[in-house]
């Protein structure tokens, strides 16, 4: 038996950061508010149209100019690009912030104060294309290395990938691939999933291997299911449908409330009639949040009733 010196489960910014560490980079990854103050910092630099200049460092300008470069970069544009595209659709902003953008990306190269190193820093967009762009020379250290170390890729949540992503893995792709894909569950887009695009970038591997399809859904209630499959089927591109075998029904019902303290505690309402109606062990339920923060006021909310 071998020890892994290596984490077997990684992220693609996690991969991407190690095969340019492997390739004798020394990059900074910039966090989402560091670069947001970068850019703060930078703002006043480049002529922006008048109706802009009152919102320049407002937060909610700084962390659009951000995600604008984010998914320009995951797109593998540069800020020529987005300007050409800026002209193309008649997108003011766009060629305003191109200028930004060729000023920003001059300012990363900073020297470390304690070694005297130039280092680079990088967004996630740029690590991953970086790690895209070194593994594609086949002579290079790091793809000669992954693709003799992982003879097995497994890839989970394909659906949720960006086109640096599809592009690094592409380059590292073995003849032992896994591909793991369900485009009704995509939920990443404002982060540059870029679902619409699976087929072109699936059409490499169904090629040289095989599809199978997941026809049956093992996880939702008869009822649950047949209401997504509605919603799925409204989006413009439907999905392949799936059958569901189950026989417990299940409910739906939907709620709108006029603050976060009023929703709080119809949950709660809802589970301690759960409970005490129903005879519901408190093990048996769950409640589903999209941020941590918001399980603090249904907490709260049961500890009153």
């Amino acid at each position: 038996s071998q020890t892994m010196l290596e984490p077997l489960a990684r992220t693609f910014h996690a991969l991407a950061y190690s095969i340019l560490k492997a390739e004798g980079h020394n990059p900074i990854l910039l966090s989402g508010p560091e670069q947001e103050s970068w850019i703060r910092q930078l703002i006043d630099g480049v002529g922006w149209p008048e109706e802009l200049k009152p919102a320049l460092h407002t937060r909610g300008f700084i962390r659009e100019l951000r995600d604008l470069m984010l998914r320009a970069t995951e797109r593998g544009w540069n800020y020529e690009d987005l300007a050409n595209n800026g002209k193309q659709y008649k997108e003011e902003f766009w060629i305003a912030a191109s200028k930004f953008w060729k000023s920003y990306i001059g300012t990363l190269i900073l020297v470390d104060a304690d070694h005297g190193e130039p280092r680079e820093r990088l967004d996630s967009a740029q690590l991953v294309w970086r790690a895209a762009k070194v593994t594609k020379d086949s002579n290079s250290q790091s793809s000669s290395y992954l693709t003799s170390q992982f003879k097995s890729i497994l890839v989970d949540e394909f659906q949720e990938s960006d086109k640096a992503q599809r592009e690094l893995l592409s380059n590292l792709a073995t003849d032992d691939l896994v591909i793991s894909v369900d485009i009704n569950s995509t939920v990443g887009r404002f982060r540059g999933a870029d679902p619409d695009g699976l087929d072109a970038a699936l059409a490499q591997y169904r090629d040289r291997g095989e599809v199978i399809y997941l026809d049956e859904n093992f996880r939702s209630s008869s009822n649950i299911h047949l209401f997504l499959e509605k919603i799925s089927g409204e989006f413009p591109k439907p999905a392949r449908t799936q059958s569901s075998s189950a026989t417990l029904q299940g409910e739906i019902e939907a709620e709108c409330f006029v603050d976060p303290a009023n929703e709080a505690g119809f949950i709660a309402d809802k589970l301690q009639r759960a409970h005490l109606e129903r005879g519901l062990k408190w093990s048996e339920m769950a409640v589903i949040f999209r941020t941590p923060a918001q399980s603090n006021a249904v907490r709260h909310a049961l500890m009153r009733s």
